[in-house]
């Protein structure tokens, strides 16, 4: 077959694949003449060339697609780009996520990575079935009982109702309504074990939905600011000043600023979080209105010190 010719049968049979495709019943004759070939010729291309394809004929003459096939479809070339996005942020989750992408489309090569995301996620690893487990139990409204470890090592038995998956901070939460405390709690997905899912279930509360709503939209990647949260005043001055006059949030927002310095207030729930980041930007962030948090701070890198010296 010429060149010319094959570009031309190529043309028609790209053509009859995707009128059958959107639903568009095809006659023999009427595709002869648009394309200037013979009725035998559209035949052998609807029974030969596309015999791999499940191609009815109907009583008036007429070709359609079978009920049961659908033709695969290749992504567009933003698609591409959202799954290559996808592909990589969901690897920093856990890294069969980000193959799982792959497989869901078996007629399409992504390119190799060009993207490198790093959002500091909290990694799976071991605790994928955990995840999975939290998730089907959110789509199903199941009750959920596990054994919880809080801060300073207690474990304690926990009957809850799940709402949400959060990534606060960069580490997994289930946001759930705890049934000892009669309140909405987060709990770290790793520090949750023995998970037991049922076989009881729950109606999601329109009251516990709407402050759900509200906690999510006012997350940020330090937390959430809620009627428990309160504020401190910060200067930052050198590098600390230069990054954090970009990094303005929610919770830690401008209050003025000079030449040399920018002067923040900081919301928290909890002091270590305050102390944490103070620790992070040492000695170019100072507390400027706590100097009870800020003789803790003191203290606690004394002691750090003094460990180290020994």
């Amino acid at each position: 077959m010429a060149k010319r010719d094959y570009d031309r049968a190529l043309y028609r049979l790209t053509t009859i694949l995707t009128r059958l495709s959107s639903g568009e019943r095809l006659r023999p004759r009427e595709l002869a003449e648009e394309f200037g070939v013979t009725v035998r010729t559209i035949q052998k291309d609807l029974f030969e060339r596309l015999s791999h394809i499940p191609i009815e004929r109907h009583q008036d003459g007429s070709y359609l697609l079978g009920d049961s096939y659908r033709l695969p479809r290749l992504p567009q070339t933003d698609e591409i780009l959202i799954l290559e996005l996808a592909a990589e942020l969901l690897d920093q989750v856990h890294p069969e996520f980000g193959r799982t992408v792959q497989r869901i489309l078996p007629c399409q090569e992504l390119p190799r990575r060009n993207f490198l995301l790093n959002l500091g996620l909290e990694e799976l690893g071991s605790h994928q079935e955990t995840f999975t487990l939290l998730k089907r139990t959110l789509h199903s409204c199941q009750r959920l009982r596990f054994t919880y470890t809080h801060t300073g090592g207690a474990r304690r038995e926990h009957c809850a109702d799940p709402y949400r998956l959060a990534c606060l901070r960069g580490r997994w939460h289930l946001l759930a309504w705890d049934h000892h405390a009669e309140s909405i709690t987060t709990f770290h997905m790793k520090s949750m074990e023995q998970l037991r899912a049922g076989p009881d279930t729950f109606t999601p509360q329109p009251g516990v939905e709407e402050h759900i709503r509200n906690l999510c939209s006012k997350a940020t990647p330090y937390g959430w600011i809620d009627q428990g949260s309160t504020s401190v005043t910060l200067k930052a001055t050198g590098n600390a000043h230069r990054f954090l006059r970009c990094a303005l949030s929610q919770n830690l927002q401008k209050v003025r600023e000079t030449a040399d310095s920018l002067i923040l207030r900081l919301h928290y729930r909890e002091e270590r979080e305050v102390l944490a980041f103070i620790r992070h930007w040492m000695p170019d962030v100072t507390i400027e209105d706590n100097p009870h948090m800020e003789a803790r701070l003191i203290r606690q890198v004394e002691a750090y010190l003094d460990e180290r010296s020994r």
